[in-house]
């Protein structure tokens, strides 16, 4: 909380001073001489009063590794990138189990809105057992901002695999304003078995939209916790056009926002997949900015970009094949985020650090 003030403060003491103007993309960035302030490139157009923010895009902050097809299987990942995507919704990843209830608490307050109903749906066998048990021990904290917002109803579903976990596979606790009832419900969470790796999360996410009583005039939320690939036909009764479908026919698209959690053990070598540090990004601009932050790249190509706040938990996430990106972060609270860019063909990466200042 101290480092949090210090943070507001000195952001607030320069901008008081000036408040730079969020600028488009330069037409000829490398017409103009930039200076290089510890990680981060600003145009001399866009350079403003820069004391007291060196100090802050130097503050250590310790990030979960970098991501390929060992620590996150290639199916696993496409699949609830998709979900997300093609529901409004937004994915996300974490190699540190330790982490899921700053993720789970970031994804609240990021998107949670008056009049929602929200629904966590939580893979429950065994391989997530320490998952389980930190959303368990957070509970109270992940409540305590659900409350901050007016009108939400919960509810939680649990979901294994339906041909070896017999009538276990799948339960449901219907939506509630009782909070306490919440609560209640997550600490009972008991482990099944799950049989082989995929588990029945298509199938789950169906039944969940079909038997809950939703609110036609309310926001419509399902975060997805998991570490293994959902069944597919025939193996399971739905794919994923049929989980998409069933979204968009409950008349307002349904925001699936899939946390994916590494099923390597945190510790284990295998984590650890040899990316390296390359120089990706030219320029960042403004620093700091209202929220909206540009980044020109050093080539076109298809990137990840995924955006950190200081307690390293994944903020915003998207891809795509460009030389430019243009982060929005107006949604997010005044202070320092860690920008990371992804070549994942090459296994390269950059990470850059921008300030947010309201």
């Amino acid at each position: 909380m101290k480092m949090k003030m210090m943070i507001a403060a000195a952001v607030g003491l320069t901008l008081a001073a000036c408040r730079p103007e969020t600028p488009k993309f330069l037409a000829e960035p490398g017409a103009e001489t930039a200076s290089r302030i510890d990680t981060v490139l600003v145009p001399t157009r866009y350079q403003v009063d820069l004391s007291g923010i060196d100090s802050l895009l130097r503050m250590r902050v310790s990030l979960p590794p970098m991501k390929d097809s060992v620590t996150y299987p290639d199916l696993l990942v496409k699949q609830f990138y998709s979900l997300a995507s093609r529901t409004g919704g937004e994915s996300y990843f974490l190699t540190q189990t330790d982490k899921v209830t700053e993720q789970i608490i970031a994804i609240i307050d990021s998107h949670l809105v008056n009049k929602s109903d929200l629904v966590f749906l939580i893979d429950n066998t065994g391989s997530m057992s320490d998952d389980i048990e930190n959303v368990k021990k957070g509970v109270s904290s992940i409540i305590d901002h659900i409350r901050k917002k007016k009108d939400i109803r919960v509810a939680v579903a649990t979901y294994g695999d339906e041909f070896s976990d017999g009538d276990r596979w799948y339960a449901v606790e219907p939506f509630t304003t009782e909070m306490d009832s919440v609560k209640k419900y997550v600490n009972r969470i008991a482990l099944t078995n799950g049989g082989d790796y995929p588990e029945s999360m298509y199938d789950a996410a169906c039944i969940t939209m079909d038997t809950l009583e939703w609110r036609r005039d309310a926001q419509k939320m399902i975060v997805v916790l998991g570490d293994a690939p959902s069944l597919m036909p025939p193996h399971s009764t739905n794919g994923m056009n049929q989980v998409v479908a069933k979204a968009k026919s409950k008349g307002v698209l349904m925001n699936y926002y899939p946390v994916i959690i590494s099923p390597i053990p945190e510790g284990s070598p295998l984590v650890e997949p040899g990316f390296k540090k390359k120089i990706l990004i030219s320029t960042v601009y403004p620093v700091p900015s209202d929220g909206n932050v540009n980044l020109l790249l050093t080539r076109e190509d298809h990137f990840v970009w995924e955006v950190y706040n200081t307690s390293g938990v994944l903020v915003k996430k998207d891809e795509g094949r460009t030389d430019k990106i243009q982060l929005d972060l107006t949604d997010q609270a005044n202070g320092v985020y860690i920008v990371r860019v992804i070549d994942g063909a090459d296994r390269q990466f950059e990470e850059k650090r921008v300030i947010v200042a309201h």
